[in-house]
């Protein structure tokens, strides 16, 4: 339920000290791809953004095409992996781009096609695999592989869409032609896989390249093993120049033999190795077919890429098994999440202590409210009920405003006894802005969240207000998103702009606190971003299987697991 209305508001600076001034103005709101909650932009910079998106778009597009042929077809596998990665938002510039690309190339072909086959090839094509990557993107929102499931997902939308975008044009011809065409289905079968090969190509260069974003750290192992391994498929190319085409039995043996180093990657690096060595494999597969005009195809070269094709899909599978069950693992992944548990352990344990030191508060002030009960049942008989009462009022009302105060900003029980959402529309989370004035957009569901994710989720957030509140600006804007992954993990998104900011330069004690909240957010498996007076922090929800595995296999944590739970939970 989102905690924010559109109803106009005053400039903030008619708003009172600590007031949350929210809604300043109308804002339209967005979920991207990645989950978070972003604000749209005015109307001029979105036309810009699109026209920007759509140009490049066609230029990536146009200068693909030019390097490829017809049984090895990069603009495919453009169109599938711009598809997979941006913004639904965006898709409108994606079609016009991509139909701006089709009809430049394909102007020529008007006089022997005709304007019914010119129109509607250029514009068939794109909306075919926008409606299957829509559903793959149903099944797994970004393009990542946690699972076989997500490695199986994105082969078979490739599949389909290589099939079908292939099957649509050589139904145009057929249909459409001027004067009259027919199906051809070995062109089809020979188009099909090479949009295969450029799906292929691109889905693995967008998913490493979204996980290495993520984890922002190569292997050394891994990056020594892809040397050799690109450096091998260099090599095996080379031999294929000097051998040349006229023996086929010996261009045949080293076309499979590019194979090796992928498969030998995909045994040690699970599927981050079957990407790199599968477009390694493929770009030196493809640098050996001999030059092709329009129609030609390599008979020899065909059969290799079918195999290059199978066995690149099947090892990609088998790595995503392995890097699911653990098989395979980065040298030093296991050190770095010993690290961040016990970092969260040292988390959690001061967050018990500022617990009992708030309970103990709230309860010295609850004996002192109760102590009052003599001196009200007094004046009561003394006659003097108007003066009990108000003792009474004015009593109850210092003991409210000295738990939303004083025991909120040594722990927020708020959050324990009303949610996550309330405790950020405290006085005592309000506390952290000072004098600047603020609005929240709150939306998603955080009660099937853990204690423990909610708590970090509001100590990160007060810790980034205090980084952005030292840049003096005129206001601070924040939209926070709960939601779930397809794992079913819990997932916290949190964005913070900092308006008009007065102080430019960040102090050496700021990037130092910057660095300690970075720490806390990767603790809870999260990620933080922050550039030009903005901070984005995902904070992750730790999965149940996952404690009770952990439980199983270090018994000596067990303990720490149930004193987390029985002490942090209301």
């Amino acid at each position: 339920m989102a905690a924010s209305s559109a109803q106009s508001s005053p400039p903030c600076s008619t708003f009172p000290p600590g007031n949350h001034c929210r809604n300043l103005f109308m804002i339209d709101r967005a979920s991207d791809a990645w989950g978070a909650q972003r604000e749209l932009v005015g109307r001029p910079a979105r036309v810009i953004i699109n026209v920007a998106t759509a140009l490049a778009y066609m230029v990536a597009y146009l200068g693909l095409r030019e390097a490829s042929n017809d049984q090895w077809y990069l603009p495919a596998g453009l169109r599938f992996a711009a598809l997979l990665i941006t913004p639904y938002r965006l898709w409108p510039a994606l079609f016009v781009g991509d139909a701006a690309a089709v009809v430049s190339y394909r102007w020529s072909m008007i006089p022997d096609f005709g304007w019914a086959y010119y129109v509607c090839s250029s514009v068939a094509a794109w909306p075919v695999a926008a409606l299957i990557v829509r559903q793959a993107r149903r099944v797994n929102e970004r393009p990542t592989v946690n699972k076989p499931t997500d490695a199986i997902v994105l082969l078979v939308a490739g599949l389909l869409c290589a099939e079908l975008v292939s099957l649509t044009n050589k139904a145009m011809v057929a249909w459409l032609k001027l004067g009259g065409g027919e199906m051809v289905y070995g062109d089809l079968f020979v188009y099909s896989l090479g949009h295969v090969q450029g799906i292929i190509l691109a889905v693995f260069a967008l998913i490493l390249g979204v996980d290495f974003l993520e984890r922002r750290r190569m292997g050394e192992d891994f990056a020594l093993h892809s040397l050799l391994a690109v450096s091998l498929c260099i090599w095996l190319y080379a031999m294929v120049e000097v051998t040349g085409p006229h023996d086929a039995a010996a261009l045949m043996a080293y076309r499979l033999c590019l194979l090796v180093p992928a498969v030998a990657l995909t045994l040690r690096h699970g599927w981050r190795g079957t990407a790199l060595g599968a477009i390694a494999a493929n770009v030196a597969l493809f640098g050996t077919i001999p030059h092709q005009e329009a129609g030609q195809a390599d008979g020899s070269a065909l059969l290799m890429q079918e195999a290059f094709a199978f066995v690149s899909a099947s090892l990609f599978v088998l790595g995503s098994r392995n890097h699911a069950g653990g098989h395979v693992t980065a040298p030093g992944a296991a050190a770095d999440s010993d690290m961040h548990r016990h970092t969260r352990e040292q988390f959690e344990s001061h967050e018990r202590r500022q617990r009992e030191t708030a309970l103990r508060a709230e309860a010295l002030q609850r004996d002192s409210r109760d102590q009052l009960g003599p001196l009200v049942t007094l004046l009561r008989k003394s006659g003097q009920a108007e003066a009990a009462m108000s003792l009474v009022g004015m009593a109850h009302t210092q003991s409210s405003h000295f738990g939303r105060t004083v025991v909120d900003s040594i722990y927020p029980l708020t959050l324990e006894r009303l949610g996550l959402f309330a405790a950020l529309e405290s006085e005592a989370f309000a506390a952290n802005f000072g004098e600047t004035a603020h609005k929240m957009d709150l939306t998603g569901s955080a009660h099937a969240m853990s204690l423990e994710a909610k708590l970090a989720a509001y100590r990160v957030l007060g810790e980034a207000v205090e980084q952005l509140v030292a840049y003096a600006p005129r206001h601070v804007s924040i939209r926070i998103h709960c939601s779930a992954k397809p794992d079913g993990r819990g997932m916290i998104s949190m964005a913070l702009r900092a308006v008009d900011t007065t102080v430019i330069a960040r102090s050496s004690s700021q990037t130092a606190q910057l660095a300690q909240l970075r720490n806390r957010v990767m603790a809870y498996g999260g990620s933080l971003h922050n550039r030009a007076r903005r901070i984005r922090m995902i904070v992750l929800d730790e999965p149940v299987e996952a404690r009770v595995c952990e439980a199983a296999n270090a018994p000596e944590r067990a303990n720490v697991h149930r004193l987390r739970e029985t002490t942090l939970t209301p």
